[in-house]
């Protein structure tokens, strides 16, 4: 595990500065601010020792990045830099198709996958502590099967990849597992991986999402997994970067205490993270939301991980999380709050709901990936 922080970008560098053949990285955000020209700066001598490098960042995403003077170093020095899913009008509008996966993977044999963008948000300054957030490093053969995935975005070839090894596995089970969403192209991998998990917890839930909205049948599963005895956390931000979000995951509240599911706000800093723990047994750490626009329009990347000391050492720190730095949100905090936030917070609901939809109708769904 691999938090966000300097501890992320140290192992950012440390893959990028050992590369000796080729790199993909694929990421929604990549500021030209200090982190950007840091990792950057990294990139660049990449490239000036011929590492082949591949870069795609979202269009809208990474927009402050494009045409800047970091953009013109990195192109100039070699870096292959091309933005996913423009907003073409000419051949129908793109707004919701986003690329939403953060991974970087070098050689085929190291990797980082996670949900931490390239900013110094996810970084952190001496003024600001940074988000919330986490990525998994591993090394080894089933990072191959990375280079598959950023391949088939990079080319728009979505050839097989089962001469791609998964990864190490015990009995049935794999240890290592990628898991993609991409509505459009019908992979719906993380959607139905979270949807087993809960079906099969029989003890513990433990879930932290930034933007925790999710859909009728992933609040059914919940509520079902509560009545029957597992006990679930919640972690949510306290502040969050996108205040109608947060008024709407506010909303939310009711039905989870309702439910004796317990919440916790994280107080230190803005919750970006995107990741459960199940039983003790499974860790699901990535880019996916679990609401409307992950699931139906966006491209996302987890990694699934059985590994016993991995998933409890995980399980450990997420439960010394809610302990010290989180604030519990029970059934008498929030008959404390006004009725008019709790109206506000249901417009917000509605609001989000059905601007998530528009969004979705809006957007053109053929299967090709405009990059560019």
């Amino acid at each position: 595990m691999v938090h966000s922080g300097p501890e992320y970008f140290d192992r950012a560098l440390s893959v990028i500065n050992g590369a000796a053949r080729d790199i993909h990285f694929h990421n929604y955000i990549f500021a030209p601010d200090a982190t950007g020209e840091l990792v950057a700066e990294a990139l660049i001598r990449a490239a000036q020792r011929k590492v082949k490098i591949s870069m795609l960042l979202d269009s809208f995403g990474s927009a402050a990045l494009r045409g800047s003077p970091l953009h013109m170093r990195m192109k100039q020095a070699g870096v292959r830099v091309r933005f996913f899913s423009p907003f073409y009008v000419t051949s129908g509008l793109r707004v919701g198709r986003r690329m939403h996966q953060k991974v970087l993977v070098a050689d085929g044999v190291t990797a980082l996958v996670g949900g931490i963008n390239v900013s110094d948000d996810y970084r952190g300054t001496p003024e600001k502590k940074a988000w919330l957030d986490y990525g998994v490093y591993m090394r080894g053969a089933a990072c191959e099967r990375l280079v598959g995935i950023c391949n088939q975005l990079e080319n728009n070839r979505f050839y097989s990849l089962r001469k791609f090894p998964v990864g190490l596995s015990d009995g049935d089970k794999p240890r290592v597992r990628f898991r993609q969403s991409d509505y459009v192209r019908n992979k719906r991998q993380i959607s139905r991986s979270y949807q087993v998990a809960i079906q099969e917890a029989r003890r513990e839930i433990v879930i932290v999402n930034a933007y925790f909205l999710p859909g009728t049948r992933l609040r059914n599963l919940i509520q079902r997994a509560a009545r029957r005895g597992v006990k679930i956390h919640v972690i949510l931000a306290a502040k969050s970067d996108v205040k109608i979000v947060q008024r709407a995951m506010n909303w939310y509240y009711d039905w989870l205490v309702r439910n004796d599911i317990r919440i916790y706000e994280y107080c230190d800093a803005n919750v970006h993270a995107k990741a459960a723990v199940f039983d003790g047994e499974l860790a699901m750490v990535g880019s996916y939301n679990l609401n409307y626009l992950s699931e139906y329009l966006s491209v996302e990347l987890n990694v699934d991980v059985r590994d016993a000391v991995f998933v409890n050492g995980f399980r450990q720190e997420l439960l010394a999380l809610m302990r010290s730095d989180c604030t519990l949100v029970d059934a008498a905090a929030l008959r404390k709050r006004v009725w008019s936030n709790r109206f506000f917070n249901y417009l917000s609901y509605r609001f989000v709901s059905w601007s998530e939809r528009v969004l979705y109708l809006m957007t053109r769904k053929d299967r090709v990936n405009m990059v560019e």
